[in-house]
């Protein structure tokens, strides 16, 4: 069955909420709903990722269409809406690499998300 973006608006929120209009990158968010949320993510996770890799976020994963990617355009979907709270904003991403997972080498730049108060 397909996840859409706003089955996990209400948890991407809370996660957002949680760190008070500090900024997050997909993969700390992603890394959050895993914990917080361990049936979302796990549907998300059985839809979007390659079952014959350990890898499910980053470069590496051998899905052209990751968990990660799924939670970013799903926030920055949430971003694009007249009157949303969630903000977005850009990270250069040279050379930088969180817990083991490095951007894909073609992106020069993360999106960060955060929401307003």
């Amino acid at each position: 069955m397909t996840i859409h973006f706003r089955e996990i608006q209400d948890e991407i929120l809370v996660v957002l909420r949680r760190h008070d209009r500090r900024f997050l990158t997909a993969y700390q968010i992603c890394n959050e709903l895993s914990e917080q949320f361990p049936e979302t993510w796990a549907r998300i996770v059985a839809e979007y990722t390659d079952h014959d890799q350990a890898i499910i976020m980053g470069q590496g994963a051998g899905y052209p269409y990751s968990p990660a990617s799924f939670v970013a355009n799903a926030l920055r979907f949430f971003s694009d809406q007249e009157g949303s709270n969630v903000v977005q904003n850009e990270l250069a991403s040279d050379g930088l690499s969180i817990q083991e997972v490095s951007p894909s080498p073609s992106a020069n730049f993360l999106g960060i998300w955060a929401v307003r108060t």
